[in-house]
């Protein structure tokens, strides 16, 4: 038996006059009190329609109109996942007459369903220009409108939507009629308004809802009446379903065109949405008004937090396109204000945190990254510029290996050494012996020299001389060769650091700095050179300034002991004054190595 043969039933369906088109389909005549015994009868009709094939034999013609009948009860009291698995339970060949009902019942439960877009073989064939005369394709026609989100092009059809409303039953007509209303009052036509509104007054307890009383409230900001506007709104808000969030978002939105809602509160109300509303195109309404918002006050950290949400949350949308091209604006912003000193340093690391939690892969930002760094390096932030210099090379070399960008090896070794050279200038040793242990994964050969560099810096402050003169550069720089040269010293090598110095007073001739010209004269005085002894103090007649040169220099240029034998007294105040003198000069070599190049020797 099928649904047809039921009694009460198989009245009212048109004949068919056209063999593309199925039957207007007649829900209006299902009766909710007769379900459990109308779905009884129609599967133990299925059942002997199968035989003794069971439920993995092919459907036959009266299964599968059995199927069908099952698939219309469902639609009929909005039953939409029992109706598809009916509908999937038909084979893929069916007669004219059978495939008809089955995609016009396939759009009917897709109506009641959530998707946006109509099923494609269906609506291909019901919704096109060859199926015009069908009764019901103006209402899905302007479904399909409604449902796309283009309110405004379902106008045309409201009219024969409305015509169709009565063939259908209570629980569709229920699920129907907010959308139709909606579309009347966007196209501003009153009397289809008026007449969908009415139909509300069928259905217990609709026009108590909060979908009514949000359309209520359009209705009425349309006329410009924004007091009862708001009325309707508040009321429909203190539901809990979309509608109740639309109400919510209207109210926010009539309070910020009226100036009546200050930003703060309308920011703390949108959040407060977000919470109660979190899936699908309400929810992203609700974060690009939120985004508005905190762009406005002022709060680019938090406006970028929420266009990341919306970039995580709706990847594939235009409103993430959107997102993705404002953020990129915003962030070129904050890091200007904050490189250029607008911001305080604190400050502006905060928000450089927050933000790197959500655009660290982003194109541009570790550049603004590195610069961060090196900001926070010539403020004398040693510490925070090595871990800021650490986070980049570990996010460009994530983003390499993850393929998600192009990343050359000397740009990694360039993040390591400036991360051991901050390091370095902030007594973090151990941590600079790691970093520098590591190496470098590129072979350019200035990079290695720098590599090479901040080595000997590292074990010329942590005074392991004979490592510094293991290292090599293969252009030496002047940091490098005072570093070895210092090493010698340590050593008591005095021929090689006298001829290290030495190397320095010839290339820098008479900008050899002071510590510099100490070392080389203590180094050369150890090393017997009377000579160099006294060059050195007619070339640097600066160093006279030092209230210690006079003594110092007349004690270390003195002549060869006389030919005659010192009496004792004599000898023991001539060992005295030179022990004195150098023990003056070197106090005042380590005066003048405290004012050397900060570059050049690591902070203590």
């Amino acid at each position: 038996m099928t649904l047809a043969a039921l009694p009460g039933q198989g009245q009212g369906r048109a004949d068919r006059v056209d063999p593309v088109m199925p039957a207007a389909l007649d829900l209006a005549r299902f009766d909710a009190a007769r379900f459990i015994e109308d779905r009884a009868t129609l599967l133990a009709a299925m059942a002997a329609a199968r035989g003794d094939g069971g439920a993995k034999a092919a459907p036959g013609p009266d299964a599968v109109a059995a199927l069908l009948d099952l698939a219309e009860l469902s639609l009929a009291h909005g039953m939409v996942p029992e109706g598809r698995s009916f509908l999937a339970g038909l084979p893929d060949e069916l007669s004219p007459e059978m495939t008809d009902r089955r995609d016009a019942l396939a759009l009917g439960l897709w109506a009641l369903g959530h998707e946006a877009t109509p099923p494609g073989d269906a609506a291909a064939r019901l919704l096109g220009p060859d199926a015009a005369g069908w009764p019901d394709q103006p209402l899905f026609l302007a479904e399909a409108a409604i449902r796309s989100g283009d309110l405004a092009g379902a106008a045309p059809y409201l009219p024969g939507a409305l015509a169709r409303l009565g063939g259908l039953s209570k629980p569709v007509e229920a699920l129907l009629l907010p959308g139709l209303l909606e579309a009347a009052v966007v196209a501003a036509d009153w009397g289809l308004a008026r007449s969908f509104a009415q139909r509300f007054a069928d259905h217990p307890g609709m026009t108590d809802g909060s979908a009514y009383h949000f359309l209520l409230g359009r209705t009425a900001e349309s006329g410009g009446d924004l007091v009862a506007a708001f009325d309707s709104y508040a009321t429909a808000s203190r539901g809990a379903d979309l509608w109740a969030h639309r109400a919510r978002l209207a109210l926010i939105d009539l309070g910020r065109e009226t100036g009546t809602l200050p930003l703060e509160d309308a920011r703390i109300l949108l959040e407060q949405s977000l919470a109660l509303w979190r899936g699908g195109d309400e929810a992203l309404a609700v974060l690009q008004r939120l985004a508005i918002v905190e762009t406005t006050l002022g709060d680019d950290v938090a406006a970028l937090e929420t266009l990341a949400s919306i970039q995580q949350r709706h990847p594939e949308t235009s409103a993430a396109a959107s997102a993705r091209q404002q953020s990129r604006g915003l962030i070129e912003s904050l890091y200007e204000r904050g490189l250029s000193g607008e911001m305080p340093l604190a400050g502006f690391l905060e928000a450089h945190r927050r933000v790197a939690l959500n655009f660290a892969f982003q194109p541009g930002l570790s550049e603004l990254a590195e610069r961060l760094a090196d900001h926070l390096l010539q403020a004398g932030a040693s510490g925070a510029a090595a871990r800021e210099y650490g986070a980049v090379h570990d996010t460009l070399a994530a983003a390499r290996d993850l393929e998600l960008a192009e990343v050359a090896e000397g740009d990694l070794d360039r993040l390591r050494l400036k991360q051991a050279e901050a390091l370095l200038r902030g007594g973090q040793y151990a941590e600079a012996t790691t970093i520098l242990a590591q190496g470098l994964e590129g072979d350019d050969a200035a990079a290695r020299d720098r590599l090479n560099l901040l080595r000997a810096l590292l074990f010329s402050a942590t005074e392991a001389p004979i490592a510094v003169l293991e290292t090599a550069m293969q252009a030496p720089s002047e940091a490098y060769l005072r570093i070895r040269a210092e090493a010698h010293f340590a050593q008591g090598d005095w021929a090689e650091a006298q001829r290290a110095y030495d190397g320095l007073w010839q290339q820098l001739g008479q900008a050899l700095p002071p510590a510099d010209a100490i070392n080389l004269l203590l180094s050369a005085h150890r090393g017997g050179d009377s000579a160099t002894t006294l060059k050195l103090a007619q070339a640097f007649p600066d160093l006279a300034q030092s209230p210690y040169w006079a003594e110092i220099a007349e004690a270390l240029a003195q002549a060869a002991p006389e030919m005659f034998p010192l009496r004792e007294s004599t000898a023991r105040q001539r060992v005295g004054t030179a022990e004195d003198a150098l023990r003056r000069l070197e106090a005042l070599a380590l005066q003048q190595a405290g004012t050397t190049d900060p570059q050049s020797v690591p902070e203590k």
